[in-house]
């Protein structure tokens, strides 16, 4: 079964991939209302507190890369463009290369 772009966890966990299943469109959903609310938070800001990188990135990265990265998300610059300036930002600073590795440019 394909993966897809919905967020799961229990007791407070980080979200993570689940197989897709009847009732996970409203996860989906609610999937796609947050990265808009990044989006548009990140409308007028370089990073998400302050102007540089905080903890802030350091957290919320690793948790929204898979889903900027997942072709099922329909994460694309005409929909969201700040947020993924914001994901290529990060993912080029040294410190995030250093643990993520090379990541290229996310369009």
């Amino acid at each position: 079964m394909a993966k897809t772009c919905i967020l799961g966890g229990t007791n407070g966990d980080f979200p993570s991939f689940q197989p897709k299943s009847k009732g996970n469109s409203k996860a989906s959903e609610d999937v796609q209302r947050v990265l808009a609310a990044l989006n548009s938070a990140l409308r007028r800001r370089t990073f998400l507190v302050g102007e540089r990188l905080t903890l802030a990135e350091a957290a919320l990265l690793p948790e929204v890369l898979p889903l900027v990265r997942d072709p099922s998300c329909r994460c694309d610059s005409r929909r969201f463009p700040h947020l993924l300036r914001w994901v290529n930002t990060c993912t080029h600073q040294p410190r995030f290369r250093s643990v993520l590795g090379e990541i290229g440019l996310l369009s």
